[in-house]
């Protein structure tokens, strides 16, 4: 059960994660947008070793910063996939434990005598039809 609310947590966290980096590459967008509108027009008064020096200098990091920050959020998996896989897990351990085995042959042994039953009684309707 521990188990079952740490990974709860973990997905919630998980999340949270992925909201900050989505925040963090607007943040990085809008910057690497007002340095290259400030390169364009200031590019007329700047020598061309100095625009390569503003574009190497603030832009490559930026550029950088935005691939990392896209490829971590292509790894990360949505809250729905996270809690799907959650369910499943959680599913299939409960199944493998030895009790529910047992009583899931129960079900299934108790479920074909009253579906035979069923079957027995439409059988003997069909024929007093």
């Amino acid at each position: 059960m521990t188990d079952l609310i740490l990974y709860l947590y973990l997905i919630d966290v998980i999340g949270s994660i992925a909201f900050v980096l989505k925040a963090i590459a607007a943040i990085f967008i809008i910057i690497l947008f007002f340095i290259v509108v400030y390169l364009f027009s200031e590019a007329s008064y700047l020598d061309r070793d100095d625009v390569k020096h503003i574009a190497n200098k603030y832009c490559k990091p930026i550029v950088i910063a935005l691939t990392l920050t896209s490829l971590m959020l292509a790894v990360i998996p949505s809250k729905q996939t996270m809690y799907i896989t959650l369910g499943l897990h959680a599913a299939n351990q409960a199944l493998q434990q030895p009790k529910m085995v047992q009583v899931g042959n129960q079900a299934m042994r108790i479920l074909q005598a009253k579906l035979e039953e069923y079957e027995k009684e439409l059988t003997k309707e069909n024929i007093d039809d």
